[in-house]
């Protein structure tokens, strides 16, 4: 995963196909936003952070999938 600051974009790839669940939380855990939920193909995929109306500041994003459950932290800024 990367974040990719002057689009606002969160650049994700899939091995296989599968359920993914991207959830945005505050610092503190409380879940800000769902970016997605949703069956995906093998591939290339992003998702839209900047019409969240995030302020500046720290984040965490969770992603799952199949295979994968990943937590990471990481800084926004406007």
């Amino acid at each position: 995963m990367a974040s990719t600051g002057a689009s606002h974009k969160l650049e994700y790839s899939l091995a296989a196909p599968g359920i993914v669940e991207i959830a945005l939380y505050s610092i503190s855990g409380k879940q800000i936003a769902l970016l997605e939920n949703s069956y995906k193909d093998a591939g290339q995929y992003s998702a839209n952070l900047g019409n969240l109306n995030l302020g500046t500041g720290q984040y965490l994003i969770r992603f799952r999938s199949s295979s994968l459950t990943k937590t990471t932290s990481f800084y926004f800024m406007r």
